[in-house]
């Protein structure tokens, strides 16, 4: 008898993984460990730095490691999913062919239909098989956003073989006024990737030297998870983490009807 038991129970754990990583992150972000300030570069005053005080910084590695199992989750209820299918299909378990079967994640048509792909749903039935085309990466509009399948398969595939790399903060944006005003123009450049304690996260180039300059600062910094197939190389861990747990619900879902 075919059912998705397995498939729904790797789901549940996927989700405690993914409340057990925000808790923690939020642990870390509520204690608000780090902070930033404004000085000038002892060598030209018309470049002021934004440096980052970051004493104690988070356990990247234990985040690592829940969002590794979270993907290891999300990964194994898909192909537990293919596994049933191909149970209720055949009406025998195993089925045919059980050691290849895998839920196939592909980002353009001619990899899916690739003899190698096809062969990992070759037990199940075209209807099965049409539908699973129809959740793939490489179909529909995505806009910008890197589909979440895609995250899924890189970061898993990764993950087996290196801890993934999280950064504890990225600068994103900034905004502030200058009181009193500042002369001239002003030009921000935000650090590009990762930061640790002491590091500059922010240069404002002033088209004139400035004796002194405060600023009410909004500086936006978030938890970033190395993800290089993306302009900017990385995401954000929390969005990640939960766009890979409601994909693979989605993507299962989809697939129910044909267990029923």
């Amino acid at each position: 008898m075919a059912d998705l038991a397995g498939a729904h129970a790797k789901i549940q754990r996927s989700r405690e993984h993914l409340n057990a990583l925000y808790r923690s992150i939020k642990r870390w972000d509520d204690a608000k460990t780090y902070a930033y300030s404004l000085e000038p570069d002892p060598e030209d005053r018309a470049r002021w730095l934004v440096r980052l005080s970051m004493p104690d910084p988070p356990d990247v590695t234990r985040w690592a490691l829940i969002f590794g199992d979270l993907l290891s989750c999300c990964r194994a209820a898909l192909d537990h999913t293919v596994y049933a299918l191909a149970v209720a299909h055949n009406r025998t378990d195993p089925p045919p062919d059980a050691d290849r079967l895998q839920y196939p994640i592909c980002d353009t048509k001619p990899a899916f239909w690739s003899a190698r792909e096809q062969r990992r749903i070759a037990a199940l039935s075209p209807a099965m098989r049409a539908e699973i085309y129809r959740s793939q990466p490489c179909v529909g509009e995505h806009g910008t956003r890197e589909p979440a399948l895609n995250l899924l398969r890189t970061l898993n595939n990764a993950d087996k073989h290196k801890l993934l790399h999280i950064a504890a903060l990225v600068p994103q944006r900034y905004e502030g006024d200058f009181d009193p005003p500042i002369r001239g123009e002003c030009r921000g450049i935000l650090s590009q990737g990762p930061t640790e304690d002491g590091a500059v996260v922010l240069t404002l180039e002033f088209s004139e030297p400035q004796d002194r300059v405060q600023m009410g600062l909004m500086l936006t910094l978030f938890i970033g998870l190395e993800y290089r197939r993306t302009e900017q190389r990385y995401v954000g861990l929390g969005d990640a983490a939960g766009a890979c747990v409601i994909a693979t619900r989605n993507t299962v879902g989809r697939l129910e009807r044909f267990i029923r």
